[in-house]
């Protein structure tokens, strides 16, 4: 994890993501996903570039599918998707 990307949960997501006074970039990840494993350090590379003006979390799509299930992302391609 990058010191520049927030792991954020079903209880901070409404704080952290949709209260942010900052456009918030959100990484849907899951453990099993290595596609998502292979995308972290590109992830973590925007979020270090973007600190200033944007920010970047990452929601375990597994242990928070809350926030994830109610999201508009692609169910045609699986994760990761990027629209």
């Amino acid at each position: 994890m990058s010191e520049f990307v927030k792991d954020v949960s079903d209880s901070s997501f409404e704080k952290d993501v949709l209260g942010s006074g900052k456009p918030v970039l959100v990484d849907f990840w899951a453990e099993w996903c290595a596609p998502c494993r292979m995308l972290a350090p590109t992830v973590a590379a925007v979020a270090q570039h973007y600190a200033d003006t944007d920010t970047v979390v990452k929601l375990n799509a597994r242990e928070s599918c809350g926030n994830s299930s109610g999201m508009p992302i692609s169910r045609a391609a699986k994760t990761p998707t990027i629209e």
